[in-house]
């Protein structure tokens, strides 16, 4: 862990640190509702999703800032019930942490956000048991290139194309 992280840790008010912890699952429910639709493959993907977080080297530093204290169902409902009315503002307040955050744990966050964004949104694709239809609808893709625009999510070509930015 480098010095900075440490010194970091020390300072993180336990509500950044919850907004931390909380934004890791609400961004990719926030996705997932979009359309209206969250359904068992969306949280098949953001189960997954979050055993990556866990298990790659490359989000470390992400997890050594966030903790690893358990968060409540009830916790996560009330957390996104309370910003699913206020996304902007919502994804601003995580802009302005991601600024002060130790660099490697913001570039941690910035690419498990954009992994995880992009890995629910293509579970939630249309038509007959997933088969077929638009892989992304254009609500989730209006959320998540807000995201991308906001917390400065570094997307690649591959990604680029499935959000839909130029």
């Amino acid at each position: 862990m480098t010095e900075r992280t440490s010194v970091y840790l020390s300072q993180l008010s336990p509500a950044e640190r919850k907004l931390l912890q909380l934004s890791i699952h609400i961004n990719a429910m926030l996705v997932a509702n979009a359309d209206g639709n969250y359904s068992m493959r969306e949280t098949v993907a953001l189960a997954e999703a979050v055993r990556k977080l866990i298990s790659e080297e490359e989000y470390r530093p992400l997890l050594l800032v966030a903790g690893s204290e358990p968060i409540s169902d009830a916790a996560v409902r009330v957390f996104l019930e309370e910003h699913s009315t206020d996304v902007e503002g919502y994804l601003q307040q995580v802009a302005q942490l991601l600024k002060v955050l130790p660099e490697d744990a913001a570039e941690a966050y910035r690419k498990f956000t954009l992994y995880s964004i992009v890995a629910v949104a293509e579970a939630s694709r249309d038509g007959l048991f997933g088969l077929m239809g638009d892989r992304i609808s254009h609500s989730e893709k209006k959320v998540m290139k807000r995201m991308v625009e906001l917390l400065e999510l570094p997307v690649d070509d591959s990604n680029r194309a499935k959000l839909g930015v130029g």
